[in-house]
């Protein structure tokens, strides 16, 4: 028969079996969580790239239109005479002026809603890692008490 001491030892060993198992499930869990968020993070990584794309375009766009602008006004320089022609050459320059300023504001509307997205979606994951940071620190603390 064992003794006290005997005793104490087996439900000692009982007790940091059951632990280590619990220990187990709560890292299995806390790398689910890293791997989730790490795909998370993949996923923003690729919209904060295609972000960039339509802001290059938008940029594209501008310049673009800054260059009409700077045409219709050489074409104005040019003239001592307005013949119908040009005023009609003016007005489409106008026309496709308002079309490209149109397409910049339809742009950067569509950037910004993105970028509020990817925004809230960045808080969410800064959100989450803190609480996994928690969670760990807590099955760390538990098991160095465990050991002690």
């Amino acid at each position: 028969m064992l003794g006290e001491q005997g005793k104490l030892f087996v439900e000692a060993a009982e007790s940091i079996r059951e632990a280590s198992v619990s220990y187990d499930s709560a890292i299995d869990a806390v790398k689910q969580e890293l791997s989730e968020a790490k795909a998370e993070i993949s996923a923003l990584k690729e919209q904060v790239s295609h972000l960039v794309g339509l802001l290059k375009d938008n940029n594209v766009a501008t310049t673009r239109l800054m260059k009409q602008g700077v045409e219709l006004n050489h074409v104005f320089s040019q003239c001592d005479e307005i013949s119908v022609d040009m005023i009609e050459a003016c007005r489409q320059q106008i026309v496709s002026i308002r079309n490209t300023q149109e397409e910049i504001i339809k742009f950067e509307e569509r950037n910004k809603l993105q970028i509020e997205d990817a925004y809230a979606e960045i808080s969410t994951q800064r959100k989450n890692s803190v609480e996994i940071k928690s969670t760990v620190d807590k099955v760390l603390d538990y098991s160095r008490e465990r050991v002690r």
